[in-house]
């Protein structure tokens, strides 16, 4: 008895067959295909073709081949980028550009106030790696560096930079102390805290208004929406400032609202915000990997014309659309 079906051995040698770059080919679908429709082909092919279910020889490498063209088609940069050049994003020397905004563009994004646009879960608000490097003694650790971040209050919510070293003293030698001494202990504590002390005056008004604010900031009640339309998600409505469409499960809408016209216009401008810190969040991507291209056309004594042209007319979608709603 075959360990795979004619059906297995069937998708797994469409897929090898296909050139390795030729993404939409891969996924079955086309450049017109909706961030939804890429989706929902990659999760039925992904079904064939797992070496868990698909027991064919080279399924694994025809499964490695499907991810990667999912990993680029998922993704608003490269997949932009993949449009106009037709070869493989991260072949060209650019950076990591894994999608932000979970769900943006997609079916079922939820809005939570430990959640950031990355899927991270601190607890209350957020910080980058940095900030906790600076706390934990890890690379960087106390301020070094140049700045540090912090979010509060999920998307949409305040940012906060400074630079490292923020209130942070010269350290001068005290008489009487000696290395490793209970003096040289307490001076260090005693550092710290004048590291800390002014960045706690700025911060702990905002904690407070994150943790203690109105029923606006809870974004974890809010119900799930998408920007595109499906069976699921068939009650349409507009952001408030910039009328961006965005759909709601109708029951899920009338379970959170309850007919509150206070509680409709809140999930109307938290998407807003949601889909504005999405849009930022790519063109920064976006302009990042363009400026990398530039930087790679420049060699040791010549210009590839070729890539720099190439660069120069790389079309940034997520910053075109902020210009189109006049936000940069």
């Amino acid at each position: 008895m075959a360990e795979f079906t004619a059906d297995q051995k069937e998708v797994v040698e469409r897929i090898l067959s296909i050139d390795r770059t030729d993404y939409y080919k891969i996924l079955d679908v086309d450049k017109k295909s909706s961030d939804v429709e890429i989706k929902k082909s990659y999760r039925k092919l992904a079904i064939k073709l797992h070496p868990d279910k698909n027991k064919h020889p080279q399924s694994a490498e025809a499964f490695k081949k499907l991810a990667k063209a999912f990993e680029v088609l998922s993704d608003s940069a490269k997949r932009s980028v993949y449009d106009q050049t037709g070869t493989d994003p991260d072949s060209r020397g650019g950076p990591s550009m894994s999608s932000s905004g979970a769900g943006f563009g997609g079916a079922n994004p939820r809005m939570n106030p430990f959640m950031n646009m990355n899927g991270g879960m601190p607890q209350g608000f957020m910080f980058d790696d940095d900030i906790l490097n600076m706390f934990f003694g890890g690379p960087g650790g106390g301020f070094g560096g140049n700045t540090f971040t912090f979010h509060f209050g999920g998307p949409g919510g305040a940012t906060f930079q400074a630079p490292r070293g923020f209130g942070q003293r010269p350290q001068r030698p005290r008489p009487g102390t000696r290395a490793g001494g209970q003096h040289g202990e307490g001076n260090k504590l005693w550092d710290i805290i004048s590291q800390l002390g002014p960045l706690l005056v700025v911060l702990i008004p905002v904690i407070l208004g994150t943790l203690f604010g109105d029923s606006s900031s809870n974004y974890s009640k809010l119900p799930k929406f998408a920007f595109e339309t499906s069976p699921g998600f068939s009650a349409e409505r507009l952001t408030p400032t910039h009328k961006i469409p965005y759909y709601v499960n109708p029951a899920s809408l009338e379970a959170y609202s309850g007919g509150s016209e206070r509680k409709l216009r809140n999930l109307d401008q938290s998407v807003e915000n949601y889909y504005i810190n999405d849009l930022r969040n790519k063109c920064q991507r976006e302009e990042a990997y363009r400026d990398r291209m530039i930087e790679d056309s420049y060699g040791w004594f010549f210009v590839d014309k070729d890539k720099l042209e190439l660069a120069q007319q790389l079309e940034l979608k997520s910053c075109n659309r902020l210009r189109d709603l006049n936000l940069i």
